[in-house]
């Protein structure tokens, strides 16, 4: 693309006279700097890696930049996040996409799946503006963030809707089967909680849906423990933990989800961060190192954890127990 319908898209000022009169492509992040991109620099030290690494164009809205090199474009801009939206915007305004606004759980499923010609769009803007050559007029685009897509890609639709199943059985709080429009879905690792969900992506490409991905997926599943606190095999216990992201909806809704389907056993909450959904039921989890000593002192059946992934709890109670094992 020109450097000067760059500047202009980004509503910028090229501050300097500059050699080159194009670039390849975009980056946001640092470590993917190669020659030829335009790089959108948020701190200074940014910026002298991306011109040693041979960007041609350096985006900023910093005060007291200095310009390294004089070959290439330098542009100035009043806030670079909505610099970066802009030129998203720009490049997705002349292609009649199918944007579609999702659930998190449904964003979730259609990252695991991978579809083929789909686009995922959310906060994390690196990996999404590092395809955007790639993105052609029969392309699909989920985000699970609304005002990002309003802003990027107005002209969107809602993707998720009520669906009336058949024959439901709720085998566990993790594991239902039903019939749907003629199909049966035996003892799959979805809650009641998402079957809408897990059905508006299911039918979104049935032919590609890969099963075993539901399988041995980490949303909402459950890590049961012994009386130990060790890590067992699943359903072979009532005590186990549940994970989630720092999200105040997604955790509203599996909280409440949680505490209808568990009445009967004790909860405990736990949270990396400050969080208001439980107020003082939610105890505060600093470090995950924290964890077991936590548990330890808990008296409970479920436990419910904002802010740590699935994959460093199994790996913190692993190492937990292999530390033991040594003593």
């Amino acid at each position: 693309m020109n450097i000067t319908s760059v500047t202009d898209i980004l509503n910028g000022e090229l501050k300097n006279s500059p050699f080159i009169s194009f670039i390849y492509s975009f980056k946001l992040n640092i470590t993917k700097v190669k020659e030829g991109d335009l790089f959108f620099a948020k701190n200074h030290d940014d910026i002298k890696e991306a011109v040693q690494k041979g960007a041609f164009c350096i985006v900023y809205d910093l005060e007291d930049v200095e310009i390294l090199d004089e070959e290439i474009a330098w542009i100035k801009v009043v806030n670079i996040q909505k610099s970066i939206y802009s030129l998203i915007r720009y490049k997705l305004a002349l292609k009649n996409l199918n944007a579609y606004y999702c659930d998190n759980y449904s964003f979730y499923l259609l990252d695991e799946q991978k579809f083929h010609n789909t686009y995922l769009l959310n906060k994390n803007l690196d990996k999404f503006i590092s395809n955007l050559d790639d993105i052609s007029e029969d392309s699909y685009l989920f985000s699970n963030n609304e005002e990002l897509l309003k802003s990027i890609y107005p002209n969107y639709k809602i993707f998720n809707k009520k669906h009336s199943v058949n024959n439901f059985i709720e085998h566990s709080m993790f594991e239902t089967s039903f019939t749907y429009e003629d199909e049966y879905f035996q003892r799959i690792r979805v809650p009641k909680l998402y079957i809408d969900s897990f059905l508006d992506v299911y039918f979104f490409d049935k032919v590609n849906f890969d099963n075993i991905k539901i399988k041995n997926s980490n949303y909402f599943k459950p890590i049961f423990l012994d009386k130990k606190l060790n890590v067992i095999e699943h359903g072979r216990s009532e005590k186990f933990i549940l994970c989630q992201e720092d999200n105040d909806d997604l955790n509203a809704n599996e909280i409440k989800f949680l505490n209808k389907h568990f009445s009967y056993g004790k909860t405990i909450f736990l949270s990396k961060n400050e969080n208001t959904l439980l107020s003082s039921k939610i105890k505060k989890l600093n470090d995950i190192k924290q964890l077991k000593d936590i548990l330890k002192e808990s008296n409970f059946n479920a436990c419910y954890i904002i802010g740590f992934s699935y994959n460093l709890i199994i790996k913190e109670l692993d190492d937990t127990k292999k530390e033991q094992t040594l003593f």
